[in-house]
């Protein structure tokens, strides 16, 4: 009996400490990250795909699945307040276009996630581009205070709600 509690403990302990990539900002964007999946074929991993995009776009509204290919699929999506940043005690609010390039097999995924465009109030387009935010030595730029940390908690919430929903429904 104590043996079976002792693995039973163990696998408990694997499990807690196993968690998912998570996705950081550089200077260049978001480095990709690799998920590991049970297996699933590539069908189903595209109809899972578009499930999340319908979920996606029930709850924010623009969400779109495009270059469905074999082994790969790009979703894209306007996030609301995708990140802020706070200049001089006043806070900045941005929305934001991200794209997630999906490159999979039937034992996981590699997710690329770029954000092409910011948008300013009245969803007006910006000039910036993440790495525009960075200084040349690889550090945000003064003045843009909780801009990597925002935008990696949206980033990172986006990436592991579409990992759950795969690993959930698969």
């Amino acid at each position: 009996m104590k043996k079976l509690w002792a693995i039973l403990l163990l696998c408990h302990a694997v499990t807690a400490l196993a968690q998912t990539p998570v996705l950081q900002l550089t200077p260049r964007g978001f480095e990709p990250v690799t998920y590991t999946l049970p297996r699933i074929e590539g069908g189903k991993f595209v109809d899972l795909a578009r499930a999340w995009v319908t979920e996606q776009k029930r709850r924010h509204g623009q969400f779109d699945l495009s270059n469905v290919g074999a082994g790969t699929l790009t979703i894209s999506g306007i996030e609301k307040n995708a990140f802020f940043y706070r200049s001089r005690g006043e806070t900045f609010q941005h929305k934001a276009k991200l794209v997630m390039k999906v490159d999979f097999t039937p034992t996981g995924y590699t997710l690329t996630l770029t954000v092409p465009e910011i948008y300013a109030e009245g969803d007006t387009p910006t000039q910036y581009t993440l790495p525009d935010y960075f200084d040349s030595n690889g550090n945000i730029k003064e003045g843009y205070d909780g801009l990597k940390t925002s935008i990696e908690a949206t980033a990172n919430d986006i990436a592991l709600n579409y990992y759950n929903f795969i690993i959930n429904y698969k």
